[in-house]
């Protein structure tokens, strides 16, 4: 799950170019910052926008945060449900990304 979440943080670090002293949540908080983050969707109402940001910024505290620095023993079926979430959260990047490299 680590390399799951890891890797969000990866592929927003490298859309937004933000600078690798960025790390987890400050990365995510920056990245989705409402209402002019790099890949804040100003489309959206500011809610959602806001909403955005604190389920990246929460994901990365609660699921990749810790486990960089302890180990978390968890069920399969957790740790499957954890990569699946990752995954959806890699489509949200990829998306918003994309909608801001058309811009």
């Amino acid at each position: 799950m680590l390399v799951a979440f890891r890797e969000v943080e990866i592929r927003v670090r490298v859309a937004t170019k933000l600078s690798d002293t960025v790390i987890g949540v400050d990365l995510m908080r920056r990245a989705f910052a409402v209402p002019d983050g790099p890949l804040t969707d100003r489309t959206l109402p500011k809610a959602e926008q806001e909403a955005t940001s604190n389920l990246l910024a929460g994901a990365i505290g609660l699921f990749k945060n810790p486990s960089s620095h302890r180990e978390r023993v968890r069920t399969p079926e957790e740790a499957a449900g954890l990569i699946l979430f990752a995954n959806v959260l890699l489509q949200v990047v990829a998306r918003l990304a994309e909608s801001r490299l058309a811009e």
